[in-house]
């Protein structure tokens, strides 16, 4: 009877809600073909340049104490900031977690503001919460769970980059999670407390 039970429950269980990957063009900045300690002065591959001086750089610890967090190449912005538009819309009752490695340039390392965009409207952002110690980096995650209904649902998502004198942005990532509906959960939670009485 037990093993009958079990098999029920783990028929009826819900399955894991699994993190799909949203595409970012260029998110590692690897894209610009640079050798060590060299930069550029345009836009990284994928990615728009607002109001200000961009670009990619590839230092290396030897001569500059710092380099990349994955990779070779970094995003560094002097003023302004970058953005792309991806190709995914903002899903009802889904969870969007973006993640940007925050690198600390060794005595130059200056703030940053980090936006998820849903259409024109901000959904989540960071505005400098991360301070690494110079040199090292650290992981700055925002997340966003959308509403069952509302009028930002079917806008393009939208991943916004800013940053002031040398800021320093590498590996940006973004995925996608349905959240599970309330009905299969308590449905689960039928199923447990059957077996349980059933004992």
């Amino acid at each position: 009877m037990n093993r009958t039970m079990t098999s029920l429950v783990a028929a009826i269980a819900v399955p894991a809600a699994l993190a799909a990957p949203i595409t970012i063009q260029n998110g590692g900045f690897e894209q610009a073909a640079l050798g060590m300690d060299s930069f550029d002065t345009t836009a990284p591959i994928g990615w728009q340049a607002f109001g200000g001086n961009v670009g990619t750089f590839a230092p290396s610890m030897d001569n500059f104490g710092y380099s990349a967090s994955e990779g070779n190449n970094l995003l560094y912005i002097n003023s302004g900031g970058v953005q792309q538009t991806t190709s995914a819309v903002l899903e009802a009752e889904t969870t969007y977690t973006l993640s940007v490695d925050v690198i600390a340039r060794p005595g130059l390392h200056n703030g940053y503001l980090i936006e998820l965009l849903a259409g024109d409207t901000v959904i989540a952002f960071d505005d400098g919460s991360q301070n690494p110690d110079d040199g090292q980096f650290l992981t700055s995650i925002l997340t966003y769970t959308a509403p069952a209904d509302g009028s930002l649902l079917g806008e393009a998502i939208t991943v916004r980059l800013t940053g002031a004198f040398q800021t320093n942005l590498d590996n940006v990532s973004l995925d996608a999670t349905l959240v599970p509906a309330p009905a299969a959960s308590a449905l689960f939670g039928l199923a447990a407390l059957g077996f349980r009485r059933r004992r």
